[in-house]
């Protein structure tokens, strides 16, 4: 099993039981013509499936039991590729573990190498710091020529308590990750506004950046967003915007996966986030992105 970065975190000599219930649907199954409209409607009807499954479904589904490790499980991976550490802030190196206790230094470098398939690395501030107390001013800063985005992220504890936690309680650490990195947003955008020109400091440096030619707009990561959520997730965006009269919104790691595969370019990603902030604010609540294989062939085009 590989990460996002391709990172092999995990291998196992597996055993798969499928039940008669699931033998039957097997051999009885129709598939659609894998089209673009296709996927994205049976990619919708499974997210809303696996939210509202119960214990029939649970029991009448493929089980793939993990029997035996190929190699240990505790690892900690060291990443000595230097070029992908050059951002304001970086060590040069990084490192993840499958088991994480304290996850914010682990989901921070994650959410930096991500960024960095659309931002050049010395356009990323990881862990700025105010310039009078010290205090960090958000987990991540974005500037570029036109551009300075305020990314805050909340992680859970990758460990078995946090994996065994039930649906419900997951849905509401979720909406609770999203208001609480908000409430930091806000600090972020008040600090922004307060100090003119910017000044922050990252390590022994202090650096200096005039924000009055540039969008400002800001961006949570959370590990994940369940989609019955959402009017609470756009209540909590919705009054932060009020509040700083900037865009912002909200992505799960997985999408923040896909928006910056698809989206290589400050252009592209700016497309996708002014698609989602437009569009909630017309309707309402905000929706969340789906990426689908005309996107998939459009990356190939560019990629040849």
């Amino acid at each position: 099993m590989f990460d996002d970065q391709n990172r092999e975190l995990l291998g196992y000599r597996a055993r798969v039981d499928v039940p008669l219930m699931a033998k039957i649907r097997l051999e009885h199954v129709k598939y659609p013509e894998l089209d673009h409209e296709s996927f994205v409607a049976a990619h919708e009807q499974a997210n809303l499936w696996f939210g509202l499954r119960g214990a029939q479904e649970d029991t009448e589904a493929i089980h793939i039991q993990f029997v035996e490790p190929s190699f240990p499980e505790e690892l900690v991976v060291s990443d000595l590729r230097p070029d992908l550490y050059q951002f304001h802030g970086g060590r040069g190196y990084g490192f993840t573990s499958l088991e994480r206790s304290e996850p914010g230094a682990y989901q921070e470098l994650d959410i930096i190498v991500l960024l960095q398939r659309v931002f050049r690395p010395d356009q990323i501030y990881h862990a700025p710091k105010r310039h009078y107390d010290k205090e960090e001013i958000a987990d991540v800063l974005v500037i570029t020529d036109d551009l300075c985005l305020v990314v805050q992220a909340k992680d859970s504890p990758n460990t078995e308590q946090t994996l065994n936690r039930s649906l419900e309680r997951k849905k509401s650490v979720s909406v609770h990750q999203v208001k609480e990195a908000l409430k930091q947003v806000s600090g972020a955008v008040g600090y922004l506004r307060k100090t003119r020109p910017l000044r922050m400091i990252l390590g022994d440096r202090e650096f200096s950046t005039d924000l009055s030619n540039r969008n400002v707009l800001s961006l949570v990561v959370v590990r994940e967003l369940f989609i019955d959520k959402y009017a609470e997730y756009s209540k909590a965006l919705f009054e932060t915007f009020q509040q700083t009269e900037l865009p912002c919104i909200a992505l799960d790691y997985g999408e923040l996966h896909q928006y910056t595969t698809y989206c290589r370019d400050q252009g592209m990603f700016l497309g996708a986030y002014f698609q989602v902030f437009d569009t909630a604010r017309e309707l309402g609540e905000f929706p969340r992105l789906r990426f689908g294989m005309r996107d998939v062939h459009a990356l190939w085009r560019r990629s040849e």
